[in-house]
């Protein structure tokens, strides 16, 4: 029969404070490759995971009852594990986005059904908060090119910022609209709001660790971060309005692409790198007929290398890959590619599928966007059987 010893336990904040202070010295020291960042990381996060369980388990009273100081302590403890996992989960996504290329993975996002999506996730977590979310998304919102992953990574941290900051029974509001040059989200929230002069500094990296109302919260501050760094990577802005208890308003505003906007971009971009690597690098057009824009996806995942980057074009009958390769290397693509199509159960010996390719490499076929752009579609419809060099495996009819 033991008896339950109160301690004196520090304050969350204080100690949420001290322990955000030992990783930012500990992510500052480290100069050696992300993996060694991953490592240390997962080590961090995998304890305190465990921690954050039990003290649930014993919240839960399965182990017997709690007196009220007994609870008290081990709702702290919950309540700090959750904010050191948070954090070093956001250190984390910062590492991986000052470490990531230029080059982002576009495709086309209806961003109205990603906000639901994003929404359902954290369905528990507004209820858990006791406030009501409304969603307006304008019917009329055009599909865009953006990056998934990025712009979850963006609504993810608006809305627990404002699920954070909302009381209960407060209201939080995303709109959703777009035209064909812009698309534009807002998160309203009726909150605590944000002090005028701190608007000017909010984006700061690391800034909010001297906020006490965030601190107070559980919350690290570096949400805002990764919204930013998202934001610009989509070439976006972000802004805010607020007023001390009222809440606040989060405007993101990302520019609206065509694919082939997308694609004159990241051929740019790959000519810069390639200038200054001395690597070079192909695009290869695959044009597709008689399949469906599932099975064409299904076939490249299975063909090409998990760093070249394709771009569905023309509701995704045609496909454009930019890899990393030579001229040889991208007809080495183009022929697993009609390989694998051959080999495809659901479309082997169907005479009405066929496969179209055009291959144009960095600098042998141009030294601009345009001129590869051009060139590969020369050859896509280029009655012969070359690239233009006299290479005859470019493939550019091939029947299954």
């Amino acid at each position: 029969s033991g008896r339950w010893v109160p301690m004196t336990a520090p304050s969350a904040s204080r100690s949420r404070t001290s322990a955000s202070r030992s990783l930012k010295a500990l992510t500052r020291s480290l100069d050696s490759s992300d993996d060694l960042l991953y490592l240390i990381f997962h080590e961090l996060r995998t304890p305190l995971s465990s921690i954050h369980g039990y003290a649930s388990i014993l919240l839960t009273g399965e182990l017997g009852p709690l007196a009220p100081p007994q609870r008290q302590t081990v709702e702290r403890l919950r309540e700090l594990t959750l904010y050191l996992t948070t954090l070093i989960t956001n250190l984390r996504q910062l590492a991986l986005l000052a470490d990531e290329p230029a080059l982002i993975p576009w495709e086309p996002l209806e961003i109205g059904k990603l906000v639901r999506a994003v929404c359902h996730d954290l369905a528990a977590e507004v209820e858990r908060k006791g406030v009501r979310l409304i969603l307006k998304i304008s019917p009329t919102t055009p599909v865009s090119w953006a990056e998934r992953n990025g712009v979850t990574q963006i609504l993810i941290n608006l809305l627990m910022n404002a699920i954070k900051f909302t009381p209960r029974k407060g209201k939080i509001t995303v709109e959703v609209n777009g035209s064909n040059r812009a698309i534009r989200l807002t998160v309203r929230d009726t909150g605590v709001g944000i002090p005028r002069s701190v608007l000017p500094k909010l984006f700061h990296e690391l800034y909010h660790q001297d906020r006490p109302e965030v601190n107070a919260s559980g919350g690290s501050g570096l949400g805002l971060v990764i919204v930013k760094r998202n934001v610009d990577r989509h070439q976006g802005s972000v802004s805010v309005n607020s007023r001390l208890g009222r809440g606040s308003a989060f405007h993101v505003i990302l520019p609206q692409r065509s694919g082939h906007d997308v694609l004159k971009t990241v051929l740019a971009q790959m000519i810069e790198r390639s200038r200054q690597e001395r690597e070079p690098f192909s695009l290869l057009l695959v044009k597709a007929g008689g399949t469906s824009a599932e099975q064409l996806d299904r076939i490249l995942k299975d063909s090409i290398r998990s760093d070249d980057l394709s771009y569905p074009l023309q509701k995704a009958q045609l496909i454009a890959i930019v890899a990393r390769t030579s001229l040889q290397g991208a007809q080495v693509i183009a022929q697993r590619i009609s390989q694998r199509m051959q080999r495809d159960p659901e479309l082997r010996g169907d005479l009405r599928v066929t496969l179209q390719f055009g291959i144009a490499a960095y600098p042998m076929h141009g030294r601009r966007a345009l001129q590869l752009l051009k060139a590969a579609q020369r050859y896509l419809t280029d009655a012969s059987l070359t690239d233009g060099a006299g290479n005859a495996a470019t493939l550019r009819s091939h029947g299954v």
